[in-house]
């Protein structure tokens, strides 16, 4: 089966499956492919022992099943989202704190920089009903009809999405788009083209998107790191959730840019570097207590890429 139709498919499960069904399902699923040992959960372990060097054997196969089936969990409530009440979506995520982001957004717009952690499409759909319009970047995939059941599935729940392709200025449209108070998230912690910023995290360079970053330095506005995670909830929270799962967000500090639009090229690279730093700075201690939140089954590590072919991609650029 071809994985838009395994899309397909799966949508179709979670819209008639009584919730405790489906999410029962889902975990099977993740715990299936966590003991499969498939070629995506082999990158995710390799991920999770660069930020937890200490895990190995039984250790590390726990962390990776706990890994898929919240990666899992990720997949069923993103499709269960749209047809949510509205009751249970107003109480099925939460952000700590959100006194910056809520008095920002109430006069200007706020970029943030996400990481592929917890579930950022649930917190999407919460964030149009209950924090500000939400304006994106959807990435270009391998099958158009995936890319495109991506962004009609996003733009469903309100969100302005822009495709990140060849030929179009994505960027532009984004800086036009923070005239206005919305909330401008930017998944950022894979970047394997010419502008890839290598950024320590934990010890360990991975390769950054500098979205978030340039996205501040174009419109003035601090960039606010958000880390995602699945929490179990009970009594009054969970009734009100319909679900022991909600997603909690971390609000980091904000990074703010030292330069402006019209500094040279250099000085705004050197600050979108430095930016990336703090940001992965932060990062970092949340990301060794809660590192089985983090759905990465790709390269995205130095260590893992062959660089010679990314150099060789900046070089195809300057």
């Amino acid at each position: 089966m071809d994985s838009y139709r395994l899309f397909e498919t799966a949508r179709a499960f979670v819209e008639k499956a009584p919730e405790p069904v489906g999410r029962a399902v889902f975990d099977v699923v993740g715990v299936a492919a966590a003991l499969a040992n498939i070629k995506g959960v082999r990158q995710l372990k390799r991920n999770y022992a660069r930020i937890d060097p200490s895990l190995s054997g039984a250790r590390l196969q726990g962390a990776a099943i706990t890994g898929m089936r919240n990666y899992m969990r990720y997949y069923y409530e993103m499709f269960r989202a749209p047809s949510m009440p509205d009751e249970q979506l107003e109480h099925r995520v939460r952000i700590v704190p959100d006194e910056y982001l809520r008095a920002e957004l109430a006069r200007d717009s706020v970029p943030a920089a996400l990481m592929h952690t917890g579930n950022w499409d649930l917190a999407g759909a919460w964030a149009e009903k209950y924090l500000a319009h939400v304006v994106t970047v959807a990435e270009k995939l391998g099958d158009p009809r995936m890319a495109q059941g991506f962004i009609d599935y996003r733009t469903g729940l309100g969100m302005s999405i822009y495709l990140a392709e060849r030929g179009t200025n994505v960027f532009a449209s984004l800086v036009d788009e923070a005239a206005e108070p919305v909330l401008l998230p930017l998944l950022a912690d894979r970047d394997l083209t010419s502008s890839g910023v290598p950024t320590p995290l934990c010890g360990h360079d991975l390769m950054l998107a500098p979205g978030p970053a340039l996205l501040a330095i174009r419109t003035g506005r601090p960039f606010v790191p958000l880390l995602m995670r699945h929490v179990k909830v009970s009594g009054e929270e969970r009734r009100r959730a319909g679900t022991r799962w909600v997603t909690h967000i971390d609000a980091l500090d904000p990074i703010a840019p030292a330069v402006g639009p019209d500094a040279p090229r250099a000085e705004q690279e050197a600050d979108v570097a430095r930016m990336c730093r703090e940001w992965m700075d932060a990062a970092g201690p949340w990301m060794r207590e809660h590192y089985v939140h983090w759905h990465m089954l790709q390269r995205v590590f130095v260590e893992d890429l062959d660089m010679g072919r990314v150099r060789a991609r900046q070089a195809d650029t300057v």
